[in-house]
């Protein structure tokens, strides 16, 4: 993303009337763009008005959150969600070779940042037919690490896989999870499995505006690298060059939006 494209992005932020806005740094891969990380904290600190209070989140695979990095996070209050898959077997499956390093991540946050790790860092595990037989295991495998919210994202691209039997895993690896649950919440009051609260408390996983899609509406916005707009990141045109046709036709429908249009807002409403 062009630096420009970048702080029309948080001018728009900025701009809004909420007290406490969400701005999610999402990919691809942010850490990989630290710099604009930084730039944004400090554009955020200096511009924000006094009465705002915005929640400034990230989502990464956590490769290098190195301690440097994670010492910046935290110094800048940024809730952190990692996208891990799990035991090792469901891991390897997205990035083999990565568990070792991803599990080393989780205990040094945890041991070094106690009271961080409970409060502002969550675990997103991303559900595919070919890992739903380790959601359970999983789980246990977050839980033996001090992971307080655990969340699960479906994955958006094509999954053939699903099927029948997959469905049948699944029931049968939720059950799983639920006595889990139970058994977590009759000893500390919590659930840490998040779409098995009931109070609407939710995680960065569950309530991000780049995951939650809510098409049309102006609540939430993905900004695409080149400035366009989008519900989601499921609907970011930088990642649809395949698109099933109705898809396409939705996003032509919307019409496009640039986040640096002098008429964004009336574009905005437009659209809506």
């Amino acid at each position: 993303m062009e630096v420009s494209v970048f702080e029309a992005a948080l001018g728009r932020f900025l701009g809004t009337d909420h007290s406490r806005p969400t701005l999610t740094f999402f990919g691809g891969e942010p850490l990989l763009e630290m710099p604009l990380v930084r730039l944004a904290v400090e554009i955020v600190r200096a511009r924000k008005p006094k009465w705002m209070r915005p929640d400034l989140r990230l989502f990464t695979n956590g490769l290098l959150l190195d301690p440097k990095t994670a010492d910046f996070l935290s110094e800048a209050d940024i809730y952190v969600t990692l996208s891990i898959d799990g035991l090792p077997a469901a891991q390897d499956q997205r990035g083999p070779g990565t568990f070792a390093i991803l599990d080393e991540v989780l205990v040094r946050l945890g041991r070094e940042r106690p009271e961080r790790f409970r409060e502002r860092i969550s675990v997103a595990l991303t559900l595919t037919s070919g890992n739903v037989a380790y959601l359970a295991g999983s789980f246990r495998y977050f839980l033996s690490r001090g992971v307080r919210d655990i969340e699960i994202v479906p994955v958006v691209t094509n999954d053939r896989g699903w099927g029948a039997e997959a469905r049948d895993e699944l029931d049968r690896q939720l059950a799983c999870v639920a006595e889990e649950s139970r058994n977590v919440l009759a000893t500390s009051g919590e659930v840490p499995f998040t779409p098995f609260r009931s109070d609407g408390r939710q995680t960065a996983a569950g309530a991000d505006p780049v995951l939650l899609c809510d098409a049309g509406s102006r609540k939430a916005l993905f900004v695409d690298v080149d400035g366009s707009t989008a519900p989601c990141a499921a609907m970011a045109r930088s990642g649809l060059r395949n698109a099933p046709p109705l898809l396409r036709e939705i996003l032509d429908m919307y019409g496009e939006v640039l986040v640096t249009d002098a008429n964004f807002e009336s574009s905005l409403r437009e659209r809506e």
